[in-house]
């Protein structure tokens, strides 16, 4: 099943992630947008644990990476004291590490898919970075 929230954190990280060529302000609107899907996507994967921990911290990493990279950026925009080349080093860090996490995800997902139905758990996996959607637990 595609869960929603974690749709929201895939779709705003990439429109984060293009909004960084833009404007300052198209860089904030983009963090907003990040930061309010990283929590939404936080709830709902409290209320709705994986039975697989390992994967249920691969997913819960990627979302607080997303949420690190919206709280640093708005930093950068906000403040004229920070330095911005700094910032942004760590931003493009922070971007390469949610695509190493996407990509466990997408391994994940991929020997989940090949599984027979019986030996699949709930399972939460994103898809790939580039314009596929997150699936998710499902209670």
């Amino acid at each position: 099943m595609v869960t929603p929230d974690l749709v929201r954190v895939s779709s705003a990280q990439r429109r984060f992630a293009m909004s960084a060529s833009h404007s300052k302000a198209a860089m904030l609107a983009a963090a907003d947008e990040l930061d309010a899907a990283t929590r939404d996507a936080m709830t709902w994967l409290a209320a709705h644990p994986c039975p697989d921990s390992n994967l249920a911290d691969q997913v819960a990493g990627f979302i607080n990476t997303c949420a690190v990279i919206a709280i640093t950026s708005r930093s950068c925009v906000a403040s004229p004291l920070v330095d911005t080349h700094s910032v942004m080093s760590r931003m493009g860090a922070l971007l390469s590490v949610v695509d190493r996490q996407v990509q466990k995800l997408v391994v994940w997902e991929r020997g989940a898919a090949s599984a027979q139905p019986w030996q699949r758990s709930r399972v939460v996996a994103l898809a790939a970075h580039g314009g596929g959607t997150p699936a998710a637990c499902d209670s």
